[in-house]
């Protein structure tokens, strides 16, 4: 983080650098911190911090220094900010417009230049106190129902697209038709000659298509990391798909957990 990059912005600013750009817990905390100097909050004079449902809203860090310094925290419900979240409903529009506005006039001052992120700091300075009213900030939690709080602020007609949800599925059933060669298509037989002996683990034995239709099967040896096809006999015609190793239950499964085979630093 470097503080050229909030030179001239609005009094208070609390600059953050984070690699992908995106909240996250320990970010959230920080910012937590910050609002705290300003509200000022107490178990004896709580303060209600609205926020939407981000998981860095919800790292124990935050919620345990919220608890503690009598922060009451509500979520709003999912993908209902751009309907009752303040900021989105009467603050930020105004402060694109005026932004845009203060780029605009700051390039007719520059000539031949253009703005980077040195200048960002002073001309959202400049939107920032034309748009962060009084009035801005009533208006953004009556709009939402908030406070004063209405139940049916929303009228009905913004809640139709949601009914698609209850539309019930329908529950048609294709029986499909008897067929004697597909029956012979796809089988699990008992323990034979045409299974592979792997241990405890079981082997799967799949029927492919008849002769005609694939005169040059394969027998696809299928491991945890990788699969084999290998030539069958002439004679013949199935496709056999044979687990040799069954899949590992635990800390292990599908890959995830595994250790480096590279050589830790110390020679662990």
């Amino acid at each position: 983080m470097k503080q050229e990059l909030i030179d001239e912005a609005p009094i208070g600013t609390m600059g953050i650098a984070q690699e992908s750009g995106w909240m996250t817990t320990a970010v959230f905390y920080k910012w937590l911190v910050h609002f705290q100097l300003h509200v000022k909050a107490s178990l004896d004079d709580k303060v209600l911090l609205i926020v939407d449902g981000l998981i860095s809203h919800k790292g124990i860090e935050s919620l345990t220094f919220a608890k503690e310094h009598g922060i009451i925290m509500v979520c709003l419900p999912p993908h209902c900010t751009h309907r009752m979240q303040p900021l989105d409903v009467s603050f930020y529009g105004p402060l694109k417009t005026y932004f845009n506005q203060e780029v605009s006039t700051w390039l007719k001052s520059h000539p031949g230049r253009v703005v980077t992120h040195f200048q960002i700091g002073a001309i959202l300075n400049k939107a920032y106190g034309k748009a962060a009213t009084v009035q801005t900030a009533v208006n953004g939690f009556q709009k939402t129902g908030l406070w004063p709080v209405d139940p049916y602020i929303f009228p009905d007609y913004l809640f139709e697209p949601a009914e698609t949800t209850n539309i019930p599925m329908q529950q048609d059933r294709v029986e499909p038709e008897e067929d004697s060669t597909a029956a012979e298509n796809l089988y699990i037989p008992s323990a034979g000659p045409s299974q592979v002996e792997a241990g405890s683990s079981t082997s799967l034995i799949i029927a492919s298509t008849s002769a005609a239709d694939n005169p040059s099967p394969l027998s696809v040896v299928q491991s945890r990391d990788t699969a084999t096809a290998i030539p069958t006999t002439p004679t013949s015609s199935k496709l056999i798909l044979q687990e040799i190793s069954p899949v590992p239950k635990g800390i292990y499964v599908a890959g995830q957990g595994k250790e480096s085979s590279q050589v830790k630093p110390g020679g662990g």
